[in-house]
């Protein structure tokens, strides 16, 4: 039990589902677009969010060339685990 809840207080970083929602809806992004399209959260939440993000494989992150820019996307896990939160997110709004 002490591992899930471990993988469960990495969701809980500020800012984390938002991500995981972000990445549903647009597919990728870099960091400048979710510092500047997900209210309320700071750019170093991010920044930790991102990291906690990629040590439960739930996004990657591929660098473009020419400045090697960091874009991220989610893996397929984290599509199933963006799902879920999403069907969440309507439940609680109805």
């Amino acid at each position: 039990m002490r591992e899930r809840e471990g993988s469960l207080s990495l969701l809980e970083q500020k800012g984390a589902l938002r991500i995981l929602l972000y990445l549903l809806s647009e597919k990728k992004a870099m960091i400048t677009q979710l510092i500047d399209n997900i209210p309320g959260i700071a750019q170093t939440s991010v920044y930790t969010s991102l990291n906690k993000l990629l040590v439960l494989e739930l996004i990657e992150e591929e660098y473009l060339p020419p400045y090697n820019k960091r874009v991220f996307s989610l893996t397929e896990k984290g599509m199933k685990v963006a799902e879920f939160i999403q069907e969440i997110q309507k439940i609680i709004d109805e």
